[in-house]
């Protein structure tokens, strides 16, 4: 006879114990749930889990592997709690600061040192973190249909939950699937897609299209349309190829990873700049994770509207693209904007 745990009881059970889990929502699908008991181990082919992939590989932030050793359905009645350390909690800046790397980027940017780098900050909130984490997976779950949530917690490295509008590639054994999506206005905006907006969008869609014909795929791409997540909406392309192999999608994978919306263009110019600008690691923020199945098929997405979980506090992670044109005022303030996706569920 099968039983099943209600999601979010398994997610508290697996926090309160320091174990390491996964749960995740696709868009308008079911929750997926996974529970890995035994020790963490590489990804072996075929295996069945959630993958996590930071933003710049450290010896903080590795690659991480989850096992779905349990499900909800076979939910281990009696689970033994772990004793853990858990990560320190990351560097955090004012207004000041952002402003004067963000006029630092602009300024290169005038001088054509390079077209566009995307600018990250951290915003922490004391909060019963730990124990509230389940209830904010299924707040996100209902309160944005449209996007990827997520939570995942491997406790000595790192626990996260997010709500992401971003597909980084899909894989269904044949044909792969990723989106061109950057520029931001809020939902209650009477306005346009600036030309800027317009531009730093062609900009990532071009890099996409590059990659996907650099390894000889015959590119799909829809037209533009306006994606709405949460609190903003963002232009985007959907951009696809047919015919793709196993070896194929993870050359993809690499290729796509960190795109020109989280990073900047040209990419080497770019991350040399944030990483001076920024000041602190981005840890598992604008990188990327998600669901692989038994038969090597999977949906990752860029790991967007995040935080970090501690015992006491939760750090968001936001961030925006600046090119020379950009105005720091507005920059921080769509920062401000992209938080309330997370800031709404955690002060409800």
């Amino acid at each position: 006879m099968t039983r099943q745990v209600k999601i979010e009881d398994a997610i508290r059970v697996a926090m309160e114990n320091n174990l390491p889990f996964y749960a995740y929502r696709k868009p308008n699908e079911d929750v997926v749930f996974g529970l890995q008991l035994s020790s963490l181990m590489p990804q072996k082919s075929g295996e069945k889990g959630f993958v996590v992939y930071p933003f710049t590989i450290t010896e903080q932030t590795p690659q991480l592997f989850i096992k779905q050793e349990y499900t909800l359905n076979n939910f281990p009645l009696n689970v033994e709690k772990r004793d853990v350390s858990f990560p320190k909690e990351n560097i955090e800046i004012e207004f000041s600061q952002y402003e004067t790397s963000a006029q630092k980027l602009i300024s290169d940017m005038v001088f054509g040192k390079y077209q566009k780098a995307v600018l990250s900050r951290t915003i922490g909130v004391e909060v019963d973190a730990r124990n509230r984490a389940a209830e904010w997976f299924v707040s996100l779950c209902n309160s944005y249909p449209q996007a990827y949530v997520y939570i995942f917690s491997v406790p000595e490295i790192a626990t996260w939950i997010g709500a992401t509008p971003e597909k980084l590639l899909e894989y269904d054994g044949d044909s792969v699937t990723t989106m061109a999506l950057a520029a931001t206005r809020r939902v209650d905006e009477a306005r346009d897609f600036t030309p800027k907006e317009e531009r730093e969008q062609q900009i990532v869609a071009e890099y996409i299209t590059d990659k996907f014909n650099s390894i000889g795929l015959n590119v799909n791409i829809s037209p533009r349309f306006v994606k709405t997540a949460g609190p903003v909406e963002h232009l985007c392309n959907i951009i696809s190829a047919n015919g793709v192999d196993n070896s194929t999608s993870q050359q993809l994978i690499n290729l796509l990873h960190p795109t020109p919306a989280v990073a900047g263009m040209p990419l080497n110019e770019a991350m040399i700049a944030i990483k001076e600008a920024e000041k602190r690691p981005r840890r598992y923020y604008s990188g990327y994770l998600g669901g692989v199945e038994k038969n090597n098929t999977f949906s990752l997405f860029v790991n967007l509207r995040s935080m970090e979980i501690f015992p006491n506090r939760v750090q968001l992670y936001v961030g925006g693209g600046l090119t020379s044109q950009s105005q720091v005022d507005l920059e921080w303030n769509e920062t401000e904007h992209k938080a309330q996706t997370l800031l709404k569920t955690i002060k409800e």
